[in-house]
């Protein structure tokens, strides 16, 4: 009976490494020669998904609180979006992009060819967890959009959708600039 209770601890106390091994890695950011943090999805058919980025961890944070996150923008775009003026920051090769106004991250945009299995899995590559609240919004068969996605993403938009790939998704956080 004892040997049964220490073998059944150790297994517990097993699996409970492997799965915290297995989160931070999920978790962690991949960067590439120069020190700057890339977001790269890393799949196998048979492995779990694994998140390109945690979107949520960009929800209306400053620009200097992005910037200490992902460092200096490659590029910076300053510009008026319906009479706001916005700042466009563009990281991993203009492949992501940060909008904001009022020194708040408003949409976090990633442009790119990713391929999902599920509508549901696309939340799971950008490290969201829909509340029970999240609503479709649209599905044209090209385009999906949803809303009141958690407590820090307002807005998801995929766009140029075609035999479960996507060039596109608009991550937004804060529907107040938005018509």
């Amino acid at each position: 009976m004892n040997k049964k209770i220490v073998f059944i601890c150790c297994l517990l106390v097993a699996a409970s490494f492997s799965i915290s091994s297995c989160y931070n890695l999920k978790n962690a950011p991949f960067s590439d020669a120069t020190g700057m943090q890339e977001f790269t999805v890393i799949t196998e058919t048979t492995a779990a998904v694994i998140p390109i980025v945690d979107a949520t961890q960009f929800s209306r944070i400053t620009s200097e609180e992005l910037k200490s996150i992902l460092g200096e923008p490659e590029s910076v775009d300053e510009w008026t979006y319906e009479g706001y003026p916005t700042i466009t920051y563009t990281y991993n090769s203009d492949n992501d992009e940060f909008m904001i106004i009022d020194d708040a991250v408003v949409r976090f945009t990633h442009y790119g060819k990713t391929v999902y299995n599920s509508n549901s899995e696309i939340f799971t590559l950008f490290g969201i967890m829909p509340s029970k609240e999240i609503v479709k919004a649209a599905d044209t068969g090209t385009a999906l959009r949803y809303h009141n996605v958690s407590d820090k993403i307002a807005d998801v938009w995929i766009l140029d959708i075609e035999d479960k790939t996507f060039d596109i998704i608009k991550i937004t956080y804060n529907l107040n600039y938005f018509s």
